[in-house]
């Protein structure tokens, strides 16, 4: 699936040291000025030079001691740089430019922005001016992921975005989440453009908002956005944002550059927000699936299991019974494979639960039908570890396992634990229950959502109400 973000890093570190070293006087060579920062290490042009003076050594021997012959606390660790470096999105960075002349500064900027380029990587000027942040895609894949992912909801105190794989259409592309609903994708090669949710329905929920549930957000929007809206027409100010959502949809092709179009999302956010919150003012099953997402995909090196995946669909091609369907999360557990797993909120839609175990099962009885499965998991958990989503533990083991199986869980979240007790006895009255699988139950209060859904298991083991 092509070289890792490290190896890329190295590589492209080779390439440019060894332009800059021999292409540049003797000044720079030796002076402690232009140095490339990954996470904690700090690599000097000065050191390679003298190393290869003193050593007699290869350009990429000398580079490559210093990146991968290092004390642990040194390692290269791009999970570091955003945070190190102050910039969102930053794989690694320069430092030292804004000593040199304006000639050869122009000369590292355009010598680093081509060679970068060969590697999907992208270089452009620092906040500080003082050097070159440089981003993992060519795209600036990376920086859009991360921009999303910390957005600040003005009225809500959790990010509701979660970035997940691509699906079975468009393969490359990202998916973008919020509050449940598909919001944009996330352009990943050179040929894709970042894109808007093919779905036009989002402005009619921005025509609902009240000063009593939305105030804070009317006043954030009339505040930042007095003078956009302002030409926009509409006799009052929740139907200008709906016009507004609409014109950005229909009037951009479906395009988008996330990280320069904020107000795009920020009135997505809020219609996907509307969109699925109940008449109670409690948030419904989609929400509630994203938080889970958003909460447990990124997992520490420990854990046993991890989020892969949501609205993965099983193809008719595909399910032995020739009906489609989709579990509603995807989880890799490290001792028992990849988990489907039905989210059932607040005992709705349980008359389906039949159905789902007779389809899922189905489908994790049959060899053919589980390779495939397996193999196209494996090919969205490339760009999840590839852009920073998963650990880089979790998708080495589930690279290194040659098959691993499938299993079915059913995850009840909120609603009264009798009534759940009597569904599963519903499923249990019609089949004999397989092995594989897994029923859970998780209390919740919406007041509390953080930490409910904190306490959710979703691996093997630990689902077994």
């Amino acid at each position: 699936m092509g070289k890792s973000l490290e190896e890329r890093l190295i590589t492209f570190t080779v390439e440019f040291t060894k332009t800059v070293i021999c292409n540049y006087n003797i000044e720079i060579r030796h002076s402690e000025g232009l140095v490339m920062h990954y996470g904690k290490k700090a690599l000097s042009m000065a050191e390679i030079a003298k190393k290869l003076i003193n050593s007699g050594w290869s350009m990429e021997m000398c580079v490559r001691h210093y990146l991968r012959n290092l004390k642990e606390d040194q390692r290269l660790d791009v999970s570091e740089c955003s945070a190190t470096s102050g910039t969102r999105g930053c794989v690694a960075w320069t430092t030292g430019v804004a000593g040199m002349y304006d000639d050869e500064t122009d000369s590292i900027n355009a010598c680093m922005d081509k060679i970068a380029g060969k590697y999907k990587l992208c270089c452009e000027p620092s906040p500080s001016g003082c050097g070159f942040c440089i981003y993992n895609s060519y795209l600036n894949t990376d920086r859009v992921i991360s921009i999303l992912q910390n957005y600040q909801v003005c009225d809500a105190a959790q990010c509701p975005i979660v970035v997940v794989g691509p699906d079975g259409t468009k393969k490359s592309m990202l998916r973008i989440y919020a509050y449940g609903g598909c919001i944009g994708r996330i352009a990943t090669r050179k040929n894709d453009c970042n894109r808007l949710s093919d779905d036009r329905g989002y402005a009619k929920y921005l025509r609902n908002l009240s000063e009593d549930r939305d105030g804070v957000y009317l006043k954030h929007m009339e505040y930042t956005y007095a003078e956009e809206f302002e030409k926009t027409k509409g006799d009052n100010f929740c139907e200008k944002l709906s016009n507004k959502l609409q014109e950005i949809q229909d009037g951009q092709d479906g395009r988008l550059l996330f990280d320069i179009s904020p107000l795009y999302v920020e009135l997505i956010v809020k219609a996907a927000e509307k969109r699925f919150t109940k008449e109670s003012g409690d948030l419904g099953e989609m929400a509630i699936r994203t938080a889970i997402a958003r909460q447990h995909m990124k997992k520490d090196a420990s854990s046993l299991w991890c989020i892969i995946d949501m609205e993965y669909a099983v193809t008719i091609s595909i399910s032995p019974l020739k009906r489609q369907f989709k579990p509603d999360i995807v989880v890799y557990d490290k001792d028992n494979g990849f988990g489907l797993i039905e989210l059932k909120y607040a005992n709705d839609s349980k008359e389906n639960c039949v159905k789902h175990y007779e389809d899922f099962q189905a489908v994790i009885q049959d060899a053919a039908a589980c390779g495939q499965i397996v193999k196209e998991l494996k090919r969205r958990s490339w760009y999840l570890w590839e852009y920073g989503l998963i650990s880089d533990t979790h998708y080495k083991h589930m690279m290194n396992s040659e098959n691993p199986r499938l299993w079915q869980g059913f995850l009840f979240v909120g609603g009264g634990r009798n009534e759940v007790m009597n569904t599963i006895e519903n499923i249990k009255n019609k089949f004999i229950i397989s092995e594989n699988c897994r029923f859970a139950y998780f209390p919740y209060d919406d007041t509390d959502s953080k930490n409910c859904i904190g306490n959710i298991k979703l691996d093997y083991a630990s689902m077994k109400e």
